[in-house]
């Protein structure tokens, strides 16, 4: 009894530091593109402002369809990279599950590439989870692992949704 409480404050205190660490990355991932940068990246004052209106946004629905702004009118935008992972990383700290999950699905209908909706699985997997939808979080995040099986935040959260099932009567 006592070792599973120990491994699961191992676990719980790993999840903390790797999220802690996210949140971290997030916050500067947009100050980075409000700082001048894509400036930097020679790109037109239309898709500057487009990036401002991003970045003022208040929320990351709001900044979402900023975003989706900008890429319909420069689908491709050099900022887009940027763009796509700091939105991925502002829908991850969503605490609301529901609404984590819905806007992770708008992000993955708006950024097409293998590489953008790679940056969202590990939001969508932990809203599937927290939402008590396990057999979706497993779904799309074992179809995720086989592409990507170093992900730790999928591979914790994965862990655990099942520990979570394994104790329903």
């Amino acid at each position: 009894m006592r070792v599973r409480s120990v491994a699961s404050r191992v676990v719980l205190a790993c999840t903390i530091a790797t999220f802690s660490c996210l949140t971290v990355v997030n916050s500067e991932a947009f100050l980075a593109l409000g700082q001048g940068k894509p400036a930097q990246l020679n790109i037109s004052p239309e898709e500057q402002s487009l990036a401002k209106a991003i970045i003022a946004a208040p929320d990351p629905a709001a900044k979402l369809k900023a975003a989706a702004t900008l890429i319909e009118k420069h689908p491709k935008t050099l900022i887009r990279p940027r763009v796509a992972r700091a939105l991925a990383d502002q829908i991850a700290n969503v605490t609301d599950a529901s609404q984590k999950i819905t806007l992770a699905q708008d992000y993955q209908k708006l950024f097409k590439e293998p590489s953008e909706q790679d940056l969202i699985m590990a939001a969508l997997v932990d809203g599937y989870a927290r939402a008590s939808r396990s057999d979706e979080a497993f779904e799309i995040g074992t179809a995720f692992l086989a592409r990507q099986p170093d992900s730790l935040s999928v591979l914790v959260t994965l862990t655990f949704a099942g520990n979570n099932e394994a104790k329903k009567p």
